[in-house]
């Protein structure tokens, strides 16, 4: 199940910027600060740029000092320290979207290197600090690039789809990690994983290295000439180095915990430094060949305390996971992780749950009178039910595994959902009222996101049983399993249309960050697209329009199209939601929910 592109990028900036300190459960105070990402090391090992709280960092060996190199409320990541050690080349989305930027290792003016509307992402310099590679994605690809420290026009050096910023140049070889997995997920296996690729200096077709069933990811070029990467065994990322193009990896760590993720290589290829657990580690390459793990990267940041900031702000936009209720009188929707309720063309909201405890997709009851949601406030992902004024709370589902992806059933007396609780994800159903759930489904893919027939007979849903997530259906009995459609992309979130002889469904193409909704018959033989960026559909009491939350003019809202047309012409339900925002205590609370999502 892909997230809407919106809680993506959503969590993504958040877990970039939030200040973990906080998060006694997680973290160790006799380790220092915890939270710094993309770290980049010296060649002597004794200084270690890093992004925290959406600055740039600097960490001195010799005094175990940390200083900090910028200070601007935009974002500034993926610092890449000059091979003589006097400049550090970073992404900051200070003017807009992330662009690369210089500035001096003592701090100082950032100097804006390039001017696209898109993200470009540091990965690297040349050798001689003549050159700073980025990825961007200035056509169908994200390719690597490059520009000249000194400024001028870039030059596309590899025409293929990097993952984010995972490329390593060196003596003019490319190694890359190319894949489509959300980077925060887990123990996926499939067509998306990434895997590891080799562009050898005068070559035009790239080599594949690795072909694991998993992940692939943190590639660098060693001086001479082998490959270190990380790759993800139960969940864990651990380091792994490969000699020669036809040799088999050999693992170099051991670690029982999520591993090793955002390594950095210095310029000269002689010292490494990674994040595991938040907290950095500082290696030589030599000593990690030989099974030494590294020591840790105390960081001791000073600041002065910040005083709460609590502003009141009306939001119009950032919506998630609209559902419209069966009879067309109530409108619900996520913003900033807490459930509103407004009216269904929009107008003033009404918050219902606070953010921070892990709410997420409301759906209301056929009668308009209960909203079932899941949350991870009492521990792991429970169903939960409310009025839909927010009162009468209380838990459906309580079992120690987790429960999600729900939909009510026609007569407003039961639920459907997938559940972790046999060990795999499958389907089951439950009564209100009662505190047991029939399991529908035993197949040892994963089986999500069900949804009833209008009638009550079918239930459509997604499921892996063929590699990829492709839509199918069954009786609402669990018999009778039969394929609609699919293919090497990701279908999911079936809904039926009012009259039961039409799906609705979200279509994830690998590479295009995205969901589009799409229509089709029920046999699968004819579909269309119904709309580009959007996710979360549901329907009017006639059927005669769908609501979603999509894109309109860069702007994250619910918006409704007569079905079955493409968006042109798409009407936008205008909600505002206005809140007293507590931002420090909101990082924090959205970390949590972000940090739910990595482990569940």
């Amino acid at each position: 199940m892909n997230l809407e592109s919106a809680m993506r990028s959503l969590l993504l900036c958040l877990l970039f910027c939030a200040p973990l300190a906080c998060q006694p459960s997680l973290y160790d105070a006799s380790k220092g600060e915890p939270g710094a990402r993309h770290p980049s090391i010296s060649g002597d090992g004794q200084t270690v740029v890093f992004s925290l709280w959406g600055d740039l960092w600097r960490w001195e060996g010799a005094t175990g000092r940390c200083i900090q190199l910028t200070r601007h409320f935009a974002h500034d990541t993926l610092p890449e320290i000059s091979p003589d050690g006097r400049q550090v080349a970073f992404s900051s989305d200070r003017e807009g979207s992330l662009d690369v930027h210089l500035i001096d290792i003592d701090g100082g003016e950032p100097r804006r290197l390039t001017w696209h509307s898109g993200a470009d992402l540091v990965c690297g310099w040349s050798e001689d600090g003549q050159w700073i590679y980025f990825t961007s994605q200035r056509g169908d690809r994200n390719a690597l690039w490059r520009i000249a420290s000194g400024g001028g026009t870039e030059e596309l050096v590899l025409d293929d789809d990097v993952k984010g910023a995972d490329a390593n140049v060196r003596q003019g070889h490319v190694v890359y990690a190319s894949g489509s997995v959300t980077p925060f997920r887990r123990g996926y296996r499939g067509s998306a994983n990434e895997d590891i690729y080799l562009l050898r200096a005068g070559h035009e077709v790239p080599d594949q290295l690795t072909e694991f069933d998993g992940n692939d990811r943190g590639v660098l070029l060693l001086a001479g000439g082998d490959i270190l990467f990380t790759r993800e065994v139960e969940r864990r990322f651990n380091f792994y180095l490969l000699r020669g193009l036809k040799e088999r990896p050999r693992q170099l760590t051991d670690f029982d915990d999520i591993g090793a993720e955002e390594p950095g290589l210095s310029c000269d290829g002689q010292w490494l430094v990674y994040q595991r657990r938040h907290y950095l580690y500082r290696v030589k390459v030599a000593a990690l060949v030989a099974g030494e793990p590294g020591e840790l990267v105390k960081l001791d940041i000073r600041q002065d305390t910040l005083q709460p900031q609590i502003e009141q702000r009306t939001f119009t936009e950032g919506v998630s996971d609209p559902h419209l209720s069966d009879n067309g009188k109530v409108l619900v929707f996520v913003l900033r992780g807490a459930i509103w309720v407004c009216a269904p063309d929009g107008g003033e909201a009404r918050q219902v749950t606070e953010p921070g405890l892990g709410d997420a997709r409301p759906r209301v009851s056929p009668d308009g009178r209960t909203i079932a949601f899941q949350s991870t406030r009492s521990g792991n992902s429970d169903l939960w039910l409310m009025d839909v004024d927010g009162r009468n709370l209380r838990q459906f589902t309580t079992d120690a595994a987790n429960d999600f992806f729900h939909n009510w059933s026609p007569d407003g007396q039961s639920l459907v959902f997938c559940s972790e609780r046999s060990g795999n994800r499958d389907i089951w159903l439950q009564e209100l009222g009662q505190t047991q759930a029939r399991q529908l489904t035993q197949d040892p893919s994963a089986d999500d996101d069900p949804s009833f027939s209008p009638d009550g007979k079918l239930i459509a849903y997604d499921s892996h049983a063929r590699g990829n997530a492709d839509i199918w259906v069954m009786n609402a009995d669990g018999t009778s399993r039969r394929f609609v459609l699919g293919g090497t992309d990701t279908e999911q979130s079936p809904l039926f249309s009012r009259d039961g002889r039409m799906l609705y469904f979200e279509r994830y193409v690998a590479g295009r960050q995205r969901t589009s909704l799409y229509a089709a018959t029920l046999d699968g033989a004819n579909e269309m697209l119904l709309a580009a960026d959007a996710a979360s559909a549901s329907l009017t009491p006639d059927g005669e329009t769908v609501l979603f939350a999509g894109q309109k003019n860069g702007r994250q809202v619910i918006l409704a199209v007569p079905a079955p047309i493409t968006i042109l012409g798409a009407r936008e339900v205008p909600v505002m939601a206005r809140a007293s925002v507590d931002l420090a205590a909101e990082r924090v609370a959205l970390f949590n929910e972000a940090w739910d999502k990595l482990n569940t």
